[in-house]
C-alpha cells in the first residue's frame, strides 16, 4: 500500500502571511509521487489553502497512518509557514518550545503542534516506511525581503521576489518565554521514531526560502529536490536526494542547509519505497 498526503497554503486567514510558491510546490510533488513513485491517484490526498484546515489536516492525517501495516509506505509533505509557541505539556511551560505548522486557520492558542503529529505518527508499525518532508522552517524574520545572486565574476544580479515560510509569534506568544532558556528544535525532530523518515528545508535556526523559478514561485528546496529526482531519473536513494539537493541550494546561494533524518539503513534506499 502506498499512500500520500500532500499540504500546499498559500492563502491564509491573515492575507498579510500570504505566499506564492506552496501550492505549486504541493502539486508538483503529488504528481511525481503518481506519475513515478507509484502512488495510486485513489490513495493521494490534497489540502491547499482554504481547505487545509487545521481539522481537514488532522482527518488526512488520520487517514494516512490509520491501519498502516509492515511494508506499507506513506509521504506526508508540507509546504507553507512554520512557527513556535511555548510548549504546553511540561512543567509550568517552562521546559521548551513546541514547533508547529500553519494551517489555513491558524490559531495561536490551539495550534498544531509536532507533538499532536507525533500522536499519530506513532502509529507507524516497524517495518512500514513513513517519509516526512516538511518544506518550511520554525525560525525566522518572517519579513518580505529581495533576494539577489552574487555571480561568479562577483557581480550581483537584479533584485527579486523572496519570502521566508515563517510566521513571526504575536507578541503576547512570544514574550511567555521572556528570560528563560529555551530548548529549539527543528520542526518534526519529535516524530522520529526508529522507521521513520525526516526531510526538512532548513536547520532549526535558519530560514526555509522562496523565490521565483523561471518566472514561477517555489519553495527553494522543494525546487531543487525536484531537480534531483529528474536528473536521476526519480531512481535514487535518500541520501543521494539530500546530497544532489544541498548542494544545488549552496551554488545557487541559498545558505539554508536541507537536513535528512532516519535509521541509517534506510537512508540509501530508493527513496519513496
Amino acid at each position: 500500500m502506498k499512500k500520500g498526503l500532500i499540504v500546499g497554503i498559500d492563502k491564509y486567514r491573515n492575507p498579510s502571511w500570504n505566499l506564492e510558491g506552496c501550492t505549486m510546490d504541493a502539486a508538483i510533488m503529488s504528481g511525481m509521487l503518481q506519475d513515478h513513485f507509484g502512488f495510486p491517484t485513489d490513495n493521494i490526498r490534497v489540502l491547499m489553502d482554504e481547505r487545509a484546515t487545521k481539522a481537514a489536516m488532522l482527518e488526512r492525517i488520520d487517514w494516512l497512518t490509520r491501519d498502516a501495516k509492515p511494508g506499507d509506505v506513506m509521504v506526508f509533505f508540507y509546504a507553507g509557514h512554520g512557527s513556535q509557541v511555548r510548549d504546553r505539556d511540561g512543567d509550568e511551560l517552562e521546559d521548551h518550545m513546541d514547533e508547529i505548522l500553519c494551517p489555513h486557520d491558524l490559531n495561536w492558542d490551539d495550534p498544531l503542534t509536532d507533538d499532536i503529529l507525533g500522536t499519530y505518527f506513532k502509529r507507524v508499525p516497524q517495518g512500514a516506511n513513513l517519509t516526512v518532508v516538511f518544506d518550511c522552517c520554525n525560525s525566522g524574520t518572517a519579513t518580505r525581503s529581495m533576494w539577489a545572486e552574487v555571480r561568479a565574476d562577483g557581480t550581483v544580479s537584479e533584485p527579486e521576489y523572496k519570502k521566508t515560510r515563517y510566521i513571526k509569534p504575536p507578541l503576547d506568544i512570544e514574550h511567555r518565554g521572556r528570560g528563560i532558556a529555551l530548548k529549539t528544535r527543528r520542526i518534526g525532530e519529535v516524530i522520529m521514531k526508529e522507521n521513520h523518515i525526516l526531510m526538512t528545508a532548513c536547520q532549526s535556526n535558519q530560514e526555509a526560502q522562496e523565490k521565483r523559478f523561471g518566472g514561477q514561485a517555489r519553495g527553494a528546496f522543494s525546487y531543487y529536490m525536484g531537480e534531483a529526482f529528474k536528473r536521476a531519473n526519480f531512481k535514487l536513494t535518500y541520501r543521494e536526494a539530500h546530497q544532489d539537493t544541498l548542494v544545488r541550494l549552496r551554488d545557487n546561494g541559498f545558505i539554508q542547509i536541507p537536513q535528512l533524518e532516519g535509521p541509517a539503513e534506510f537512508l540509501d534506499r530508493q527513496i519513496f519505497s
